[in-house]
This record gives structure tokens, sequence and C-alpha cells, in this order.
């Protein structure tokens, strides 16, 4: 599943901001920085605003305060 968080999920972009995006997949391991970092290596390929942030099922819960806001606020991309 894909979220759109931020100013674009809140329609505030403007030509400055980054698309943040929300991945969370169970394909991902326990080590969130190493799979940040390879995320943002295949988005740089697409877009460099695009700013991933990856999360496992199990991990993306109401006690985290980011899951918390993007569940609040994010908008789920098409397709998923």
């Amino acid at each position: 599943m894909r979220l759109h968080r931020g100013s674009y999920a809140r329609k505030t972009q403007n030509k400055w901001s980054d698309i943040d995006l929300a991945i969370i997949s169970p394909d991902f391991s326990n080590d969130r920085f190493e799979e940040r970092v390879r995320l943002m290596k295949l988005a740089s390929s697409i877009d460099d605003r695009i700013e991933p942030v990856p999360f496992r099922p199990d991990n993306f819960s109401e006690d985290n305060p980011l899951a918390w806001e993007i569940k609040r606020h994010g908008i789920r991309v098409k397709g998923d």
C-alpha cells in the first residue's frame, strides 16, 4: 500500500515541495534505514522530489506518531 502525506495530501504543495510517500509492505526488513536508502535510490531515478518512508504492516500502528498522522491525513495512491 502507498499513501501520500504532507503538503501534497493537504493540497498545499508549492514548487519546492517534496512528495512524501509512505510505503507499507511485509517485504521490508526490520532495518528501516536500509530500506529507506534503497527506496530513495529507486525514487530518485523517477523524481528527486519523492521522499519514501517504508513501513512494515506490524510497525504501521497508532503507537507510531508518523503512522498515526499518515492514517489520519494520508491519501491512498490509486492502484493499491
